[in-house]
Formats: structure tokens, C-alpha cells, sequence
């Protein structure tokens, strides 16, 4: 069975606004780490992979994620994310290596 891939029907909005605003695509890896002493709880870290540019990122928790989307947008074009949603292009933390 084909999918329907047309621009009619519900999904019209949606399909209409990835191409109207900035989009990309990311493979996201969560995962705990446990620590090493007992009773605290697991630590939640994070890969993030831009599957456009293919650059890769290691974070140390879910707070992270969202700003290190945005940067990715600010760094391909930095008046395309930010302002609207109240995130200043500053706040973005700078994204190294490992931590």
C-alpha cells in the first residue's frame, strides 16, 4: 500500500508549516549512568546528531537538549530561532566535546 504523500487532508498544516519555518532532523540517544556512590540517583545523558550536517554532541542532561537544538538553527542561521520562543541567542551553551 502506497502513503499518501499529497498535501490535502488533515496533514495539509502541518506539511505546510515544515516548509514555511526552520526544521531539521536529529537522532537523539537518552541513556542513565549510574553513579558511583550509592543512593544517588542515575545521572540522564544525552547524543544528539544533526543528520544534515552530521555533527555530533554530548550532553550532560535533558536540559540541554532544547538549547542545543536551537543553537544548531542559530548556527545555520542565526535569525532563524531565538527570538520567537523567548530563547536569546546567548543562552545557548556552548556545545564541545564530552564532558
Amino acid at each position: 500500500m502506497k502513503a499518501d504523500t499529497s498535501l490535502t487532508g488533515r496533514d495539509a498544516p502541518q506539511r505546510q508549516a515544515l516548509r514555511d519555518h526552520p526544521s531539521g532532523s536529529f537522532l537523539i540517544r537518552i541513556w542513565t549512568e549510574k553513579r558511583e556512590v550509592d543512593g544517588e540517583p542515575p545521572r540522564v545523558r544525552v547524543f544528539l546528531r544533526n543528520l544534515k550536517t552530521g555533527e555530533e554532541h554530548y550532553l550532560g542532561d535533558l536540559d540541554q537538549l532544547g538549547e542545543a537544538v536551537l543553537r544548531q538553527f542559530q548556527d545555520a542561521d542565526p535569525s532563524a530561532a531565538g527570538e520567537e520562543i523567548g530563547v536569546a541567542p546567548s543562552s545557548a551553551p556552548s556545545l564541545g566535546g564530552k564532558e
